[in-house]
């Protein structure tokens, strides 16, 4: 009697170490899991960001070509000089997490982290040096305000460069219901 108490001891021993490594496995895997889609969503906003910001400079450049004040200019152009510096910061703080999670994942796989990757912040260079570019314009145009007028060129937003020749369309009757528009240079006459 006292050898099978001792051996359901051992059995139910080893039942909960078990159970304790399955766990065990089960969190870091889920820790993965989740890694991996904090990894994916970093990136696509890796990618966003960036982009945003060069919409927004664009658009500030665009306006500030339209206003007639320097001084508005030079906000306008100071403004997204700064949005493009600061961009830049928030894309090597957002690398770094990125890191954090590409590094655990890492870990748990196995690999090693001595094979550096010479390709590892290409995406944030190639950001960061073109909203650079745009930051070193917009302070440029806060410095010479008057380069980024576009009435001294002597065009207006609407007037366009080269004159627009619109074509003349003939309508033809319906045929079960579809219309077709066809060029009045291919027109055909009826010969009845």
């Amino acid at each position: 009697m006292p050898q099978t108490q001792s051996d359901e001891k051992i059995k139910h021993r080893n039942a909960l170490e078990l159970e304790r490594q399955k766990w065990d496995y089960k969190k870091e895997e889920l820790q993965y899991v989740e890694a991996g889609q904090h990894l994916r969503s970093l990136n696509q906003l890796m990618w966003q960001v960036p982009s945003l910001a060069i919409a927004l400079t664009g658009g500030l450049w665009y306006g500030a070509t339209l206003v007639s004040d320097e001084t508005m200019r030079r906000y306008l152009l100071g403004f997204s000089a700064g949005v493009d510096l600061l961009t830049i910061v928030t894309l090597l703080r957002l690398r770094s997490v990125i890191g954090v999670h590409i590094d655990y994942q890492k870990r748990f796989a196995g690999a090693t982290s001595q094979d550096k990757d010479i390709f590892r912040y290409t995406v944030i260079t190639c950001w960061s040096i073109a909203l650079l570019a745009a930051a070193v314009g917009g302070i440029f145009g806060v410095c010479s305000p008057s380069h980024f007028d576009k009435k001294e060129s002597g065009n207006t937003p609407m007037t366009p460069l080269a004159p627009i020749y619109l074509q003349q369309t003939l309508e033809i009757p319906s045929f079960c219901g579809l219309t077709h528009v066809a060029p009045l240079h291919k027109r055909k006459t009826c010969a009845r």
